[in-house]
């Protein structure tokens, strides 16, 4: 809570006294998720709130796209926020990764959640019941993101492998390209749709994500 802009404090009687002067005197929190202040004071002012989000500092690794810190370690991610148990979205955030996989989200609301992440080729990897907590970043290691998801649909079948025929021996830049376009074929992203991406979906045929 704010006053002309500067932080209230707690009060630090508790006699009903305004001290200090103003002070909060409580703080709920509301069945539909929103929070009462009560705040004593004896003149009339400018309020507001101050929101100090909770954040995500994650990481990845990729299959078939090198080591970490190669250039083509750097994607786009999406981040999914669940109600944990739940199939219920909350937030969702877009990110890039650096070339070593790590990649940070800001600005969420406290509390419990499943989180997802996935790149348009990889299928998804879920984490259960990461607490984030006010004003610190909560830190996990996703794991390897497991290529052939041509189409960018958690699942690597038939279409996958169909779209892979097709794009066979060509030479295309969609792995490399921001945002990647769907399909995309070029699974290890050497600008070239070869046996080697075969052998990445081959070695995930039938899998689906989150895993």
């Amino acid at each position: 809570m704010l006053r002309n802009g500067v932080a209230v404090p707690p009060c630090s009687s508790g006699d009903g006294s305004t001290t200090p002067d103003p002070c909060i005197a409580k703080r709920e929190a509301l069945p539909d998720g929103d929070f009462r202040f009560s705040v004593r004071t004896s003149a009339a002012s400018t309020w507001g709130l101050a929101f100090t989000g909770a954040s995500l500092s994650g990481e990845v690794t990729f299959q078939g796209r090198g080591n970490s810190g190669d250039a083509r370690w750097a994607v786009s991610l999406s981040v999914t926020y669940l109600q944990t148990n739940s199939s219920t979205v909350v937030a969702t955030a877009t990110v890039t990764t650096s070339n070593t996989g790590q990649f940070a989200v800001g600005a969420m609301t406290p509390g419990p959640y499943d989180v997802v992440v996935k790149y348009p080729q990889g299928l998804s990897r879920k984490a259960l019941a990461l607490s984030f907590t006010a004003g610190s970043a909560t830190q996990h290691s996703f794991g390897v993101q497991r290529t052939g998801d041509v189409d960018n649909n958690d699942l690597v079948d038939i279409v996958d492998f169909s779209r892979l025929r097709a794009a066979f021996g060509g030479a295309t830049t969609c792995a490399n390209t921001s945002p990647m376009p769907n399909p995309c074929a070029d699974l290890d992203a050497n600008g070239l749709v070869d046996i080697v991406d075969f052998s990445l979906l081959r070695s995930n045929f039938g899998q689906s994500g989150p895993t």
